[in-house]
């Protein structure tokens, strides 16, 4: 199993490449990862469920080290540094985002004229999370498919592909038991649709995982009321990286104790019931379990 100081190394590696190159696909990072990976490991080759870019890449995503765009050449997603952040804390302090350093890191409140536009906070957080949209609305305006599925897509499956005997259900589905196969969610009123490919849409198969989760019947989040603090049992796993962003803004210290590289459900502070309110819109009333104690 890779390691945490491998995982750091090779994220340190990505972003002295990105540096230089200013941008590259999923695909160009993917093998550059792969490249360096060998370079200083013992291993011949990559083992196909290692999926390395994930555990490299994820990280810097949700935290703004790296930030996704759009290439005016060939109108796909493509990846870069994001911009140096100032996320003010509670305490009168912040903390910076450095991106061609790879730093996170927690200073003095700075009061410097060049960093006010740079500058956010909680307040912050709220906003971000009114300006998505909710999951079914997001799928609802993929392409519609009358596509002949087979297949029901397990990504957490050791064999993600099992034979589906009633394919109206609604599920993510491909038509061939492939890797590279395209998939497809059937939502509750039967229509299917396209999942965007992970160059076209970094969350698209996460937005598909997670509108599934919710309508059978699986709550994503339990919100302590007294202790305003939020579990979120798919940060890690399906969680969109916006989302994960404007949580991150509630609670900035993850960056610092790096939560964000955790593979476990994650605790996050000073979350309050108007996020709550949010969350339910963006995934669904059932989404959200909350409790007092």
């Amino acid at each position: 199993m890779i390691s945490n100081d491998d995982i750091h190394l090779l994220q340190e590696g990505i972003i002295k490449y990105l540096n230089i190159v200013q941008y590259a696909s999923w695909n160009i990072l993917r093998k550059n990862i792969n490249s360096l990976y060998l370079s200083f490991s013992n291993c011949e080759t990559i083992a196909d469920e290692t999926n390395l870019e994930y555990k490299v890449l994820y990280p810097l995503l949700r935290c703004g080290i790296l930030e996704t765009a759009r290439c005016l050449e060939t109108d796909k997603l493509v990846y870069c540094l994001g911009p140096e952040i100032l996320i003010e804390t509670e305490d009168n302090r912040v903390i910076e985002i450095i991106p061609p350093k790879n730093i996170c890191r927690i200073t003095e409140k700075l009061e410097s004229e060049k960093h006010l536009n740079n500058k956010i906070n909680m307040n912050n957080s709220l906003n971000l999370l009114k300006s998505i949209p909710s999951l079914y609305a997001v799928i609802t305006h993929w392409q519609k498919s009358e596509t002949e599925v087979h297949y029901i897509y397990d990504k957490f499956n050791k064999n993600p592909f099992l034979t589906a005997r009633d394919t109206s259900l609604p599920n993510i589905y491909t038509s061939r038991d492939k890797v590279y196969s395209n998939r497809y969610i059937r939502v509750n009123d039967g229509t299917l649709y396209r999942i965007p490919e992970i160059e076209d849409n970094i969350d698209g198969i996460n937005i598909a995982l997670c509108y599934l989760e919710v309508i059978k019947g699986y709550s994503l989040f339990i919100f302590n009321q007294n202790k305003k603090e939020l579990n979120c049992r798919i940060f890690s796993t399906m969680l969109p990286f916006l989302i994960c962003r404007a949580l991150i803004l509630c609670d900035s210290m993850i960056l610092i104790d790096e939560r964000t590289h955790s593979n476990r459900p994650i605790s996050i502070q000073n979350v309050t019931v108007n996020h709550i309110s949010e969350l339910k819109r963006i995934f669904g009333e059932k989404s959200v379990e909350e409790i007092n104690g």
